[in-house]
């Protein structure tokens, strides 16, 4: 496992993480200490050590004048993080109860709307949204999974379906050949999969749901186009029934 990693995915920034890392290693030591062994700017150290200080994870004694600093136990990360997750949940909360306030200042999108989204989160973002959009007893399309797809969402996915199948809606995907989430799709509820044959390759993939056809590139940079249209919708999904009638 990589710590330096994990701590940078946990919200620390680099210089943080170097900065603590160091202490703990060191033990009490100066702020030119601490640049010296962790490599980092010495403009940047004081900014470094007060955070690290207001989150509870260093601190310092004076010692002929001199401040010398010090990690906290490594117990204090939990702690923390628990902190952080309770004002999350705070906020989350704070948010959801302005949400019909910011709906009606937002502007109607128009019956053909057409948006971009790129990234990761970008993908998120449009699953989120197949989700919140489609009711119950309804089925989500998807043609065309790529393994590229299932092996760098998989995490993700795992957690869609979950809340897929708790809402009870359906699923109808085709997957590329040799998709690594074939085996786990078929043991899921609410869940029919077929399978292109091994000379059919996508490398994106179109989701249809409601009055929204949504096509993915997982590329270097993933994007996302999404479509708001009714007649587009239905033209997907036909042409999806007969892929669906076409395909093993």
């Amino acid at each position: 496992m990589n710590v330096e990693q994990t701590l940078q995915k946990a919200g620390f920034t680099q210089n943080e993480v170097k900065t603590y890392l160091c202490l703990l290693k060191i033990g009490k030591a100066t702020s030119y200490s601490i640049v010296k062994e962790a490599g980092i700017s010495s403009g940047k150290i004081y900014e470094t050590l007060n955070k690290l200080i207001e989150r509870g994870l260093a601190s310092y004694v004076l010692i002929n004048g001199k401040k010398h600093f010090q990690a906290a136990d490594p117990d204090r990360l939990i702690d923390f993080m628990k902190k952080r997750e309770n004002e999350l949940h705070e906020e989350t909360e704070a948010i959801a109860k302005i949400l019909p306030v910011l709906k009606q200042e937002k502007k109607p999108k128009e019956a053909n709307n057409a948006e971009i989204f790129e990234g990761i989160s970008g993908i998120k973002t449009v699953y989120e949204l197949m989700l919140r959009e489609t009711p119950p007893n309804q089925t989500i399309l998807i043609l065309g999974a790529p393994k590229e797809a299932g092996e760098r969402l998989d995490a993700y996915f795992d957690n869609f379906n979950k809340r897929r199948i708790e809402k009870n809606v359906h699923l109808k995907i085709i997957l590329n050949h040799s998709h690594p989430r074939e085996k786990k799709l078929k043991s899921i509820k609410k869940t029919q999969v077929k399978i292109f044959p091994k000379n059919v390759t996508t490398p994106a993939w179109v989701n249809i749901f409601g009055n929204y056809v949504a096509t993915f590139s997982l590329t270097d940079k993933p994007i996302v186009f999404l479509l708001q249209s009714k007649k587009t919708a239905e033209s997907y999904k036909q042409y999806f029934g007969l892929m669906w009638k076409s395909t093993k």
